[in-house]
């Protein structure tokens, strides 16, 4: 069966040259957020991979006891797929999806590591996990994305996103571990670093896309602020603009 990139769950591969790119979502979401920037850079040559995390692309009820430790792994997996293939691989991550692709940064040479919305949270979330942990044994659930938060200026179809209404508690309590995880690790960072960031995201506040600018060693890096865009760039209505720098952006980095 074709697989329709728009509206399907299931991660893929667009076959090009050597050179490759993998793609990470967002929690709760789908690989389908990818497909424009998939698409784009598979017209540009490269081999695209676009990848759908453990407990995502189902029901909300199958990351109940998966970890970030897990997503974590999965990546790596696609990224070695990748690599027995391809001269050079570079990762995109947006959301969850940047943390994950930061720590394949310092674990992995890469071509260029490229986040969008990165949820760096502060120290003081440790606490939170903690509560949570709590919380989680009296609420199994919480309210996921919605639409006016996190699609404002996204348009009609076929540039919209699928995404969990409802998650685990379970689940929050692993991106904060994700978040916690990639702080400790940015210095040892040296990937060339591309951060994208919408100004008016209400979810991932603006000085945590500053502090991963901050944070790497990366010689090469550069932080864009879009002033028309939210938390998830690759569908709003910046989207071609975002395609088109991380395309730009991967073609100028070397090896």
């Amino acid at each position: 069966m074709a697989l329709d990139y728009y509206t399907d769950n299931r991660e893929y591969v667009l076959k090009g040259n050597s050179s490759a790119v993998l793609l990470i979502h967002g929690f709760g979401c789908t690989p389908s957020e990818m497909r424009g920037l998939a698409l784009h850079l598979h017209a540009k040559g490269y081999t695209v991979s676009a990848i759908c995390l453990p407990g995502h692309g189902t029901t909300s009820q199958a990351l109940q006891n998966i970890t970030s430790i897990q997503w974590v792994q999965y990546a790596q997996q696609k990224l070695d797929e990748l690599k027995a293939y391809s001269h050079d691989v570079s990762v995109v991550g947006r959301s969850l999806g940047s943390l994950i692709a930061l720590q394949l940064a310092a674990q992995n040479e890469l071509k260029a590591v490229i986040t969008m919305s990165p949820p760096l949270y502060p120290r003081i979330y440790v606490y939170s996990i903690q509560l949570l942990n709590i919380v989680k044994k009296y609420v199994t659930v919480v309210k996921g994305c919605t639409n006016n938060l996190y699609l404002k200026t996204a348009n009609a179809p076929p540039y919209t996103v699928q995404y969990y209404p409802r998650v685990p508690v379970h689940s929050v309590v692993e991106i904060l571990r994700a978040a916690i995880r990639a702080k400790k690790i940015l210095k040892i960072i040296t990937t060339p670093i591309l951060i994208i960031h919408g100004v008016h995201d209400k979810m991932v506040k603006k000085k945590y896309a500053k502090k991963l600018f901050n944070g790497v060693s990366s010689p090469i890096k550069k932080l864009i602020f879009l002033p028309h865009s939210y938390h998830n760039p690759t569908v709003e209505s910046e989207r071609e603009f975002v395609w088109k720098t991380i395309g730009e952006f991967i073609d100028s980095t070397k090896v």
